[in-house]
Parts: C-alpha cells; structure tokens; sequence
C-alpha cells in the first residue's frame, strides 16, 4: 500500500497546478502527491507535441538568432530534449515521435517568422507592443497566501505604452473551441494561480493574461514526402502560412480585483479540503470512475484494478 503522505513536508515543499489538477479523482491525486507513476504511459504523444513546442520557445524567443533560424538547429534542440527525458518516452513509438517533432517544428518555425516579421500579423504586434521581461519564469515554494505553490510561468511581458505587467500562457491542442476557451480564461485557475505568485513575489500588479491557443496540424507523413523529414516538415510549415489564423489563436483577459477575489475563496476552499483529507489518511481518497477513461485512459487503472498494488508503478526520486 501507499504510505502516507507527510502533510507538513507537503506545506512547505508546495504542490504544483499540475498535480492539484488531478483532484477531480482523489485516488489519482493520492498516487501522484505520493510520487507513483505509471512508466508505461509517462508522456502521450499531444504532450510531447506541447512539450517540444514549449522546449523551443524557452530556447530560442529570448536569444534568437537568424542564423539558427533552420531544421538542422531546432532538430537538434528537439533531440536535447529526447535526451533529458529518454525515460518518460518509452512507451511512445519512435515514428510516432519523430512525426510530431516535425509537427513542432513546422509550427514553432511558421511561429518565429511571424513572431519577428515586420510585417503587422497577430505575432508581430504581440512582440510589438510588449517587451519580454522573462521567458519560462520558475517560482518555486511560492507562497500565495496560506500556501504554497510551485509555478512555472512561460512568459512575462510587460506594455511599451503603459508599462504594465501582463503574463503569457502556451497552449497547445489539436481542437480549438475559440469561443468557450475565451470564456474559461475568465476564470482559469491555473493562470490566476500564477498571477498571484507572480504578484506576491515581485510585489507588481498582473494588469491581463494572455493564452496564446497553437494548434497541432493534423497532417501525416505520406509518400509525397518520400519518407524525407525535411520534406515533411516543409509541406506542414507551408500549411501552417497558409493558414496562420488556424494554428495560432491569442486570447486575452483583463484581470480585475472581483476576478482574483472570487478565484483566491476558490483556491482556498479547495486546498482546504485537500488538507483535510490527507489529514484523514488514505480512505479519504476514493476513486472518480467517471474520470477512468475520459479524456483519456488513467495512468492509474491497472493499479486500481489491482486493488492499489503499486508494484505495477515507479517511485520518483
């Protein structure tokens, strides 16, 4: 059985978005606060795609450079990051890989030649108007209020005009419902989480979010590519200029007091109950069948189904 988590340590170390995520089926969230994961299913191949686009943007935004504006560079970048996290992609097929790395790296490429073109597009004036203060900004054991987070944030900007702060968000999905999104970003937890640690760290007001929707092209290597990466990469690239209002969607949302007063009662009442119930111990934590298979199949049902056997999981280190 799993041993039980030490709820002091857990208040002082802070718990990720990620993690408080899996809440909507306390078992899972028992498995992943007591570091259990399912080493056949670590990474699917949308987070990869999401990963890697992230990856690039962290590397290459702040420092770019024409001349590693090319395949060549950002494959390599890609491979580094195959490297770092080998042991989390072994249950992913190598062609599947190596087709979604040249999905990133068509989209991210189309991204970085809108992004730094002269020309007025909805990247450019992004870049136009705000100034990049950090790109992939770490807050770890950030205390927001009565507890304590860990937060990455990818980018924060600051107005030219005005001078204000406004945070970035990269999402990547392969559907985009624009309308419903746009409404979610009012009250998305994870971003006004890290709105407010940002603000309690450096003591600035956040003025707006940013979610900048990227959309996973749907097109497949096929014989016109003549099984070429660089082929491949060139007709989903060619794709993506066509159709630059498909693939790259920035939402905005202003932040207002109300908003942040109802998302802090929110949050407070949550971890609230997520203390009491590590409090009460493990059969506090009971299973969510709803959540087994949507939206996609648990990490955790062969360990479920085993009656909580965690010999079928690994411990992180």
């Amino acid at each position: 059985m799993i041993n039980d988590v030490d709820l002091k340590k857990l208040k002082s170390i802070g718990i990720s978005h990620s993690r408080k995520a899996t809440w909507s089926c306390r078992k899972k969230f028992w498995y992943t606060i007591n570091n259990w994961y399912n080493p056949s299913s670590s990474v699917t191949r949308n987070a990869y795609f999401g990963n890697l686009v992230h990856h690039l943007a962290e590397l290459v935004l702040p420092n770019y450079k024409a001349e590693n504006h090319n395949i060549t560079f950002y494959h390599h970048l890609c491979r580094e990051y195959d490297d770092r996290n080998a042991k989390d992609l072994t249950s992913v097929d190598p062609n599947d890989l190596e087709k979604d790395k040249g999905l990133a790296i068509s989209v991210f490429m189309v991204f970085v030649e809108m992004y730094f073109s002269e020309n007025e597009n909805v990247l450019s004036k992004l870049k136009k108007s705000y100034r990049l203060l950090k790109s992939e900004l770490y807050l770890k054991r950030q205390k927001v209020g009565k507890h304590v987070y860990n937060i990455k944030i990818d980018q924060v900007l600051q107005k030219y005009d005005d001078k204000k702060i406004y945070l970035l968000d990269f999402k990547c999905k392969s559907q985009i419902d624009e309308y419903n999104l746009l409404k979610l970003l009012s009250f998305e937890q994870q971003l006004f989480l890290y709105a407010k640690g940002f603000e309690a760290r450096y003591q600035k007001k956040v003025a707006g979010i940013y979610q900048l929707l990227i959309r996973k092209p749907d097109l497949r290597m096929c014989k016109k590519d003549n099984n070429d990466f660089a082929t491949f990469i060139k007709r989903v690239a060619k794709d993506v200029e066509e159709k630059p209002d498909h693939y790259f969607k920035p939402l905005f949302v202003f932040i207002s007091d109300k908003m942040m007063e109802t998302f802090t009662q929110e949050e407070n009442a949550l971890m609230n109950e997520i203390y009491t119930a590590i409090e009460q111990g493990e059969s506090a934590f009971y299973k969510n069948t709803q959540m087994c298979l949507k939206p996609f199949t648990c990490d955790f049902i062969d360990a479920c189904a085993n009656g909580g056997d965690t010999g079928l999981l690994l411990k992180h280190f």
